[in-house]
C-alpha cells in the first residue's frame, strides 16, 4: 500500500488534518510501520475511524481485532506460520469452501492464489489494521510482537490516556469529527461457522498436469492466446589456535568472498528450486542467481490476461511500485513477442505505452538494455524474468546457464503445484 496515496485520502475524507501530513509521513519512514498505526501512534483518530477508511481505501471488507483473535486454532492451522509471517495474513472464519483471511493487503492477488492452492479453498481477504495483524500473529503464531506496538495496544485498551483512540474489543465508534461521506460499515463476525471435514478428492492414475490441475492455481489458467514452447538451447583451511594469552581476531564481516562459479550457482539455485515450498521460494532461487549478472532484477507473473509484477530488488527499485505493474497481454509491450513465441529478450525496452510502468518500478533511469526471460510450466507461459544492468550496456551474459535455470524452474513449479495437489486430496 502505498503510504502518500493513503495519507492523502485520509485528508481528502477529513479523516486527519491536512497540516499533519508531513508528520505522518515522517513518523511512517522513521518506524517503518504503516500509517494506520502511525495515525493511531499520534492520536489522529480512532481505530473505527481508521479502520472503516482502509476498507474504503482498499476496497475491501474490514474484520475487527476481536474476530481475528477469536479464531479457531483449527482454522489458524491451515496457514503455517512461516506463510502466515511472511504474507501477514490470518485465517479467521470458513464458510463451506470459502475462506476469510485478514491481510495487511487484501489487494493481493498473487497472495491470494498462493492460500488458495495452500488450502484447496477459495479466499476472500478482509483489510485489518497493521497493529491487528501483529497481535493475530503473535497470538496464533508465536511471534514476537516488537516493544513499541505492545505499547501501543496497551493504550488503546485503556481509555483517556492518550487521544481520541478506543479500545481494541469494542465495537463503539470513537467520537471523531463525521467523514465527508460514509465509511464502509464494520462487519461483525463474531459468529464461528463450524468446519466441514475435509473433502476428499479424485486421486489421479498418473502424475500427470492436465488443464484442471492448473486452473487449481488461477495464475497458470490457461489463456486464451497460449504461447508454444520456445527450443531451449543448451543443454578451509583448520584455523590455527591462537596461546591462550592472545586475544581471538575475528573475521571481518566485510571480507569480500570469492564469487561462485556459474555451475556452482546454478547448483545452488536447483537445491533451492528442489525445497521449495512456496512460490516465493521459487523467487528467492531466481533472484539469487541472478543477483551477480544485473543491477536490477523483476518477476512478473501471468495472472488470467494481465501481466502483473511480482518481487522486485536492486538500486531504485520500489516493491510497491512493481506490485502495482499490470500489464494487459494484448496489449502492445515488450512481451508481445515473447507470448507469440520468441524465446528471449535482449535489448533496450521499446518505447511503448505499458512499459512504462515497469520503468517506474525500476525508480532509476531506463535500462540501455536487458534481458527478459519467459518461465513456462509444461509449454505454457506463466511469469516472466527480468534483469538490467541500470544505465549501463548489459554485457555478456550467460544465457546457457539461464536456459537451464529455465527449466529447472519448469520442474520445481510443476513439484510445487503437486504438492498443493496432495495437501488438499
Amino acid at each position: 500500500m502505498d503510504a502518500r496515496s493513503f495519507v492523502e485520502f485520509l485528508i481528502q475524507e477529513r479523516v486527519i488534518p491536512a497540516e499533519r501530513k508531513n508528520v505522518l509521513i515522517e513518523a511512517t519512514s522513521i518506524s517503518g510501520d504503516r500509517v494506520d498505526t502511525a495515525v493511531l501512534d499520534l492520536a489522529l483518530t480512532g481505530e473505527a475511524t481508521i479502520l472503516s477508511a482502509l476498507g474504503q481505501f482498499t476496497k475491501s471488507r474490514i474484520v475487527l481485532a476481536s474476530d481475528i483473535a477469536s479464531a479457531s486454532p483449527e482454522l489458524t492451522s491451515l496457514i503455517p506460520s512461516r506463510l502466515a509471517r511472511r504474507f501477514g495474513v490470518i485465517p479467521f472464519r470458513r464458510d463451506g469452501k470459502t475462506l476469510s483471511v485478514a491481510a495487511l493487503d487484501p489487494g493481493d492477488l498473487l497472495v491470494q492464489d498462493e492460500l488458495a492452492l495452500l488450502t484447496g479453498s477459495m479466499i476472500t481477504t478482509f483489510a485489518a489494521l497493521e497493529i491487528h495483524i501483529r497481535a493475530g500473529l503473535a497470538r496464533h503464531y508465536s511471534v514476537a510482537l516488537q516493544p513499541r506496538v505492545e505499547a501501543l495496544l496497551r493504550r488503546l485498551r485503556s481509555p483517556g490516556k492518550r487521544g481520541p483512540t478506543s479500545p481494541i474489543q469494542t465495537h463503539k465508534a470513537p467520537e471523531t469529527p463525521a467523514l465527508t461521506k460514509p465509511l464502509t460499515p464494520v462487519e461483525s463476525t463474531t459468529t464461528q461457522t463450524p468446519i466441514p471435514p475435509p473433502q476428499k478428492a479424485e486421486i489421479p492414475f498418473e502424475l500427470e498436469f492436465s488443464d484442471e490441475d492448473l486452473a487449481l492455481f488461477p495464475s497458470f489458467a490457461t489463456s486464451a492466446q497460449p504461447a508454444p514452447t520456445a527450443k531451449e538451447a543448451a543443454t578451509s583451511e583448520p584455523a590455527a589456535m591462537a596461546p591462550p594469552p592472545a586475544p581471538v581476531v575475528e573475521e571481518s564481516p566485510t571480507a569480500p568472498r570469492p564469487p561462485l562459479s556459474l555451475e556452482a550457482s546454478l547448483a545452488r539455485a536447483a537445491e533451492a528450486l528442489q525445497g521449495a515450498e512456496i512460490r516465493d521460494d521459487i523467487a528467492d532461487a531466481l533472484l539469487e542467481f541472478s543477483r551477480p549478472h544485473f543491477a536490477r532484477c523483476m518477476l512478473l507473473a501471468i495472472r488470467g490476461n494481465t501481466i502483473v509484477g511480482w518481487r522486485g530488488e536492486g538500486g531504485g527499485v520500489e516493491p510497491t511500485a512493481v506490485r502495482a505493474i499490470a500489464i494487459p497481454k494484448d496489449k502492445p509491450s515488450v512481451f508481445s513477442g515473447l507470448l507469440q513465441g520468441t524465446s528471449f529478450w535482449l535489448g533496450p525496452l521499446p518505447p511503448m505505452t505499458r512499459n512504462q510502468e515497469m520503468i517506474t518500478a525500476l525508480g532509476g533511469p531506463p535500462p540501455v538494455g536487458c534481458l527478459i526471460l519467459p518461465i513456462k510450466v509444461r509449454g505454457k507461459i506463466v511469469a516472466f524474468l527480468y534483469g538490467d544492468t541500470g544505465g549501463r550496456p548489459l554485457g555478456s551474459v550467460p544465457m546457457a546457464d539461464f536456459k537451464r535455470l529455465m527449466a529447472k524452474t519448469d520442474i520445481a513449479f510443476q513439484v510445487y503445484l503437486l504438492k498443493g495437489k496432495i495437501r488438499v486430496i
